[in-house]
């Protein structure tokens, strides 16, 4: 499987990371996602998805222990990019920080499919890994 280290040289001690795993893109976000880090998690993710047309994004936020607004509505601007182009978006592993300060925000639901884990998205999505 491919790995992307997906952030600039400059912050290379974190980072978010792609993999292909069959039909999905499983993007790993393991940093706080700073105006920078998004546009080039976003760049990243629409190149990969154009190049492999992959069915499913499978977005893992279990490394975020909060999230902003304006956090969240990039993170929804991908996953609708995305969906335009044809990709289901998954959201994996919410932590309860970011659950706590998305209704906090008042946002209580979230028009896309959330999983508990990559173990939960993959029965979603009728991946099997054997």
């Amino acid at each position: 499987m491919p790995v992307i280290n997906s952030m600039p040289e400059e912050e290379h001690s974190n980072y978010i990371v792609l993999n292909a795993i069959r039909t999905a893109l499983l993007a790993t976000v393991q940093v706080s996602l700073t105006p920078n880090v998004i546009e080039k998690f976003k760049s990243d993710v629409l190149d990969r998805v154009k190049q492999d047309k992959f069915e499913h994004l499978l977005m893992d936020l279990s490394g975020l222990e909060l999230m902003d607004f304006d956090e969240y509505q990039k993170v929804c601007q991908v996953m609708g990019m995305v969906s335009l182009m044809g990709v289901q978006p998954i959201i994996i592993g919410l932590r309860p920080g970011v659950v706590a300060s998305l209704v906090e925000h008042d946002i209580g639901k979230i028009n896309y499919t959330i999983a508990l884990n990559i173990e939960d998205a993959f029965a979603k999505i009728n991946l099997n890994m054997n």
